[in-house]
């Protein structure tokens, strides 16, 4: 997935200037000895499960409820590239010459996902020190849902990884529990206020 543009904030925001968005599978290329030594990971499969499992913080359950299960988590590589020559050529943006306001990027939705009934959050793994970032730190976003996929502002590019849950609808097994503990909750409210009634009654006669 390649984007034409990216949205620029401050920074790098010169006519001459052109920055793009390259999103990618992970692949080796993303295991350089530097991410090797910060995450301990030797193979693509162990960056995906680290990634996937640093899903489980706070701030995740603060927007989703929950921490996310591994079966709901993507990951990506992402590269900010830039060209200073109207687009001839492309290199990635280094600490010297990436936006220093960040950019807001789109994150393509994960395949065969229900949008509209999913929450999401994104994970950013610092492996460079661009704009402050400490490496080796994840920051955690929380996405806007766009048509195109979730937009997130970054002030670094490098491994992301996008987790959601999904809303109970009608016909889920959650929502069927959640609807019998309802029913059985409002049941025994009734009872009770049935007792208390015909308490009240006997003490009449």
């Amino acid at each position: 997935y390649n984007a034409d543009y990216v949205d620029i904030e401050d920074g790098l925001s010169d006519a001459d200037v052109l920055v793009k968005v390259e999103i990618n599978e992970i692949t080796d290329a993303v295991l350089t000895n530097e991410v090797k030594m910060l995450t301990g990971c030797e193979t693509v499969e162990e960056l995906k499960k680290y990634l996937s499992e640093s899903l489980t913080g706070d701030f995740v359950k603060s927007i989703l409820g929950k921490a996310v299960e591994p079966k709901n988590t993507k990951s990506f590589d992402v590269n900010i590239l830039i060209s200073t020559d109207n687009g001839k050529t492309w290199s990635k943006a280094t600490e010297s010459n990436f936006p220093i306001g960040g950019v807001d990027i789109v994150l393509p939705y994960p395949e065969e996902v229900d949008v509209n009934r999913s929450n999401f959050v994104v994970g950013h793994l610092f492996t460079t020190e661009i704009n402050g970032a400490v490496p080796g730190t994840m920051e955690y976003l929380n996405p806007q849902k766009t048509e195109d996929g979730l937009k997130i502002h970054v002030t670094s590019a490098s491994p992301f990884v996008i987790g959601w849950e999904q809303e109970a609808k009608m016909g889920d097994d959650s929502f069927k529990t959640i609807a019998v503990c309802s029913g059985l909750m409002i049941a025994s409210l009734l009872g009770a206020a049935y007792v208390i009634m015909d308490s009240k009654r006997r003490k009449r006669v």
